[in-house]
């Protein structure tokens, strides 16, 4: 019988080898290991999480940094999109932070996720999160931190993403998006304050980038090195701006009233 409540430190185990195409039942068993179901045919899925409790007023938990390398082999198997829509309704718990190296950087784990990332309550995802997966959409409306502590790349290789909803990002990490070279869609980001070096780098569809940073303060080496920026860039707020940000022939102007620093070389190189 499953049980809707969570200890600290859950592992996660589940035990099939079949391939599903979508995902988005999560549940607690008796033996407290955390399962994904299939929606397809509601069997057990081969997925291994680890959780730890945030906050146990709010029902609140995090997967912590490596929570999902305790089991590789336990990886292998799945492929499809990632839904935690009902990771809430489930198991009465929030997920609101994915630790580093979820998916992410170990060569076993790439390119699991093969279609849309969907996490509606989570606010914070760490270094190579969810990097060199095949995933196509990223929807994340409560998404604050990508690539925690200034750190690399969350979603750094995934060349199949073309559209990321993260319009409460306030802090891009370093490399958060390197290397999305099929990324054309990020829209709104209007919260945004920092974006650490290379968060854009190699973005090379991003053409319709926004172009207006009403908040943004500082924007580090390689931010934007490759992505084909186009028009006028306006940062009312930057004060200090890295070296090889800008290479885009499309950039017609760099308004910023309050820079006080082009720290490094090569700020604006090829515009």
């Amino acid at each position: 019988m499953i049980r809707k409540f969570l200890y600290a430190a859950i592992a996660v185990l589940a035990v099939s080898h079949t391939v599903r195409a979508e995902w988005h039942y999560w549940q607690v068993d008796s033996k407290n290991r955390f399962i994904c179901e299939s929606s397809a045919d509601g069997t057990t899925t081969n997925w291994l999480f680890k959780a730890n409790i945030v906050s146990t007023p709010d029902r609140e938990l995090e997967i912590p940094n490596g929570g999902s390398a305790v089991s590789t082999s336990a990886y292998l198997a799945g492929s499809g999109t990632l839904d935690f829509t009902d990771f809430e309704k489930d198991t009465g718990w929030k997920l609101v932070q994915i630790g580093g190296w979820m998916l992410g950087f170990t060569d076993s784990l790439k390119h699991i996720v093969t279609g849309k990332l969907v996490l509606p309550d989570v606010r914070s995802v760490g270094i190579h999160g969810f990097s060199n997966q095949d995933i196509t959409e990223v929807w994340a409306p409560e998404l604050k931190a990508i690539s925690t502590n200034n750190k690399a790349g969350a979603f750094e290789g995934c060349t199949q993403l073309e559209k990321a909803y993260v319009p409460k990002a306030e802090a891009l990490g370093q490399g958060s998006f390197h290397g999305c070279s099929s990324l054309t869609d990020i829209g709104a980001l209007d919260n945004l304050i920092t974006i650490n070096g290379g968060a854009f780098q190699g973005c090379t569809s991003l053409s319709a980038f926004p172009m207006v940073l009403p908040k943004v303060t500082t924007i580090d080496a390689y931010a934007f090195e490759s992505v084909p920026l186009t028009g006028d860039f306006y940062l009312p707020c930057v004060t200090n701006v890295g070296g090889w940000c800008f290479t885009s022939k499309s950039l017609t102007g760099f308004i910023a009233p309050k820079l006080e620093e082009m720290v490094g070389k090569n700020t604006f190189n090829g515009c």
